[in-house]
């Protein structure tokens, strides 16, 4: 929803009126809302099974049958009330499906993990082909080939950290944030987790113990974080990305949120990664390009997160690079490129 929120507050700037379609059990009062079935839950796999798109889809429960007709139906209805011009949709094929029904433009935003080569069981995309055979649509092969009946596909940062087709109907903009002003460097690290698998008690000891009497300020929020704080430790009962800016590194999970926010601010960051495509392509390619370092959730420990740090912190390469990195960004098409495209 980090993400979300940044779409429509610049929708809502520009004059737009939006609306969404979720589950009811999330939290959401910015713009208008219609309810939809939420994902069904899987709980008997691990992360081993996720290395392709189409896995960690399924897996996530947004590739099986009844949920995609679900899910279709509730989207179908807010169309029906709301009339949008646009459908915007993230990693969720019904909205694509109801777009084309419905003949609506649809963009889709795109992660170049969604490319990545390999095969996969067919039983992954048999639901999905199912729903569009009673739609009247034709089959597809994988899910990107879904994607390529959008109107347009929104691709971020620059093509060395995420590679992407050049096609017709591609668009690569810098991040989901508007441009801003750099900020100083105080002594800050944040530690964000938005999707890791890691037990919170488990994770709090671990923090607890890597940077408790630190000479730096750290701040940390994980689903379920209680508010706390004991001299240079910070535990915070809501995900604050104002303190980003400026920190010395951003210890995140991968979130495609999180890892644009840290590029886009100009900062090293730390990816406490799992194997499923996103997060991991995002961890090795931020590695790759010289502005992170990564370790997986299995191998997180109190002293394998102080010894990545203090590797992180020990090469200035890491920082000069990543204010490189947001440099090349800021030379790239913004937001504001999509309201032209409207």
């Amino acid at each position: 929803m980090l993400i979300t929120r940044q779409f429509i507050s610049f929708f809502h700037h520009n004059g737009h009126e939006c609306a969404l379609c979720i589950p009811d059990s999330i939290p959401f009062s910015e713009s208008k809302r219609f309810s939809s079935p939420p994902l069904p839950r899987n709980i008997l796999y691990t992360d081993d099974d996720m290395h392709i798109y189409e896995e960690w889809l399924f897996h996530k429960g947004a590739l099986k049958k009844k949920y995609l007709r679900d899910d279709l139906e509730a989207i179908l209805s807010a169309i029906a009330d709301f009339h949008p011009d646009l459908i915007l949709t993230m990693h969720r094929l019904s909205a694509v499906i109801a777009a084309r029904k419905s003949k609506i433009n649809c963009w889709a935003l795109v992660d170049s993990a969604i490319y990545r080569n390999g095969s996969f069981d067919a039983k992954y995309i048999r639901g999905l082909n199912e729903i569009l055979s009673e739609n009247h649509m034709e089959q597809e092969f994988t899910v990107k080939d879904l994607y390529e009946k959008c109107n347009t596909r929104i691709m971020f940062m620059p093509d060395r950290i995420q590679p992407y087709p050049q096609e017709t109907g591609n668009l690569r903009i810098h991040s989901c944030f508007m441009p801003n002003l750099p900020s100083s460097r105080v002594n800050r690290v944040c530690i964000f987790l938005t999707e890791t698998g890691i037990r919170r008690k488990k994770l709090h000891k671990i923090i607890y113990d890597a940077f408790a009497g630190a000479l730096v300020q750290v701040y940390v929020w994980y689903p379920g974080c209680e508010k706390e704080s004991e001299d240079n430790l910070h535990f915070l009962s809501s995900l604050q990305p104002d303190l980003i800016g400026g920190s010395i590194t951003l210890i995140h999970d991968g979130s495609t949120y999180l890892y644009q926010q840290a590029a886009f601010n100009g900062i090293p960051q730390i990816i406490i990664s799992d194997h499923t495509p996103l997060r991991n392509y995002h961890a090795l390619a931020a590695q790759r390009n010289g502005i992170a370092l990564y370790l997986y959730e299995e191998e997180l420990s109190v002293s394998s997160l102080w010894e990545i740090y203090k590797r992180l912190l020990a090469d200035d390469m890491y920082y000069e690079n990543a204010r490189r990195l947001r440099s090349e960004m800021l030379q790239m098409d913004s937001l504001q490129l999509l309201e032209s495209e409207l």
